[in-house]
């Protein structure tokens, strides 16, 4: 199955199940400086799950889990914790398995029909990549019919809810899941050949832009700021020579994940551009943060007007620091900017973090700060403990980031010496 972020593919899973009950499931996502593997194999007896091991790397969540011989072992961090274990109903879940949920649809699906007054089953299904047991409220839906290769197929269909997220999925005649959707994280699982699984929810409302374009994407191009720091982004537009409007999101992070969506916007008729901020992952200069996204994104949003596939008008979207930069850019007010989407942003850098209304948010300070301490973004501190929180009563507070994370920021001594951005010399 691809793995689509966004109408993007990103990564694919691979399913391989035999007769003598074995299994294994590989799935793996690129999204640039976020990489995602997961890996389980085991056993079927009887329709439950006798033992498996998972294994997953990616950002903050490296893990392995073991089940066997009565026990469900954790390992993460290089710590162990464990459980008694055993799988009494057969139902499992997975947030990047989805063959495992169909042991839970097809459950709920015999409980439905067995009493039709029902319209949903509760199933309490082992996630097995993540050790616990949640409960899957499943909702038996119309059956959709679908050309698939060319063959007239019915598919069965399914809601689900896990832990407030909504889900859908399609099984084939034979219960294999052979599409998923997850809306609220844009993701979805898809069969080959099963691309009209989902309708597009855009397609209901003509007015809006379609998805019309064939698109192209040209990585890692280059543009110099006012004082010369080069800055490097993806751009993913309509593969065309027409002019169309464009859209820049700016991110910290690691553009690769923000341009996986790219595909989105640009088969719509927009330019998706996404930027690594100064001192950022490819970017040049200085790393700085809330200083330079002013000007830079001033320089940024006026280089795209100027390109050949721009119509002049630009608008940003992202969220946190990607809300923060549009706010810093747009009280600047360049002249191709013409809206802006920011979300759960700070909207004044020095009045949120790193001081919250004048008290230096220490411990929400050093916990971001190790996160974006080198050029590449750490995405193991997003979940880890902090490695010193014993130290965090160090004096002077200039010592704190040493003594806690064991680097000395020269960011962080900015912050100490700097209440406000406006407050910065001007030799800075």
């Amino acid at each position: 199955m691809r793995i689509l972020v966004n109408g993007t593919a990103v990564g694919e899973n691979l399913y391989e199940g035999s007769a003598d009950g074995s299994f294994t499931s590989k799935s793996s996502m690129d999204m640039g400086s976020i990489k995602v593997s997961s890996n389980v194999a085991g056993h079927f007896k009887n329709g439950k799950l006798a033992d498996a091991t998972a294994e997953m790397t990616g950002p903050g969540s490296d893990a392995k889990i073991v089940y066997a011989k009565g026990r469900v072992d954790v390992t993460m961090r290089g710590k162990t914790d464990g459980a008694p274990w055993q799988d009494k109903t057969g139902a499992l879940a997975s947030s990047l398995h989805p063959q495992f949920s169909a042991t839970s649809l097809l459950l709920a699906e015999k409980a439905i029909l067995a009493n039709p007054a029902v319209k949903t089953a509760t199933i309490l299904a082992y996630f097995i990549d993540g050790g616990t047991i949640v409960p899957v409220e499943i909702t038996l839906l119309q059956p959709k019919s679908l050309q698939v290769s060319g063959q007239k197929v019915t598919a069965r269909v399914f809601s689900a809810e896990v832990a407030g997220i909504s889900l859908q999925f399609l099984l084939d005649p034979e219960s294999h899941v052979v599409a998923e959707d997850i809306p609220v994280q844009h993701v979805r699982f898809l069969k080959d050949g099963w691309d009209a699984a989902f309708e597009d929810p855009i397609a209901k409302f003509p007015e809006l832009s379609q998805a019309t374009y064939k698109t192209k994407t040209e990585k890692a191009i280059h543009m110099k700021t006012r004082d010369g720091a080069d800055l490097v982004c993806d751009v993913v537009r309509p593969d065309d020579d027409l002019k169309h409007p464009a859209i820049l999101t700016r991110t910290p992070y690691g553009r690769g994940a923000e341009a996986a969506g790219g595909q989105f916007y640009a088969s719509r008729g927009y330019v998706f551009v996404a930027q690594d901020c100064r001192g950022r992952e490819d970017s040049g200069g200085d790393w700085d943060p809330f200083i330079h996204e002013g000007p830079d994104g001033y320089d940024t949003i006026q280089w795209i007007a100027s390109e050949p596939w721009s119509d002049g008008k630009v608008g940003m979207i992202g969220g946190s620091y990607g809300g923060y930069v549009q706010w810093a850019a747009a009280v600047l007010n360049p002249p191709a900017l013409k809206c802006i989407v920011p979300e759960v942003s700070p909207p004044d850098a020095m009045n949120n973090i790193p001081y919250d209304h004048g008290v230096f948010a220490l411990y929400p300070d050093i916990w971001w700060a190790k996160i974006v301490a080198g050029k590449h973004t750490d995405f193991s501190s997003l979940r880890a403990a902090l490695p010193h929180p014993e130290k965090f009563d160090t004096l002077p507070l200039g010592k704190v980031d040493e003594a806690v994370i064991g680097q000395h920021l020269d960011f962080y001594d900015k912050w100490l010496s700097r209440p406000t951005i406006a407050s910065r010399s001007s030799g800075e």
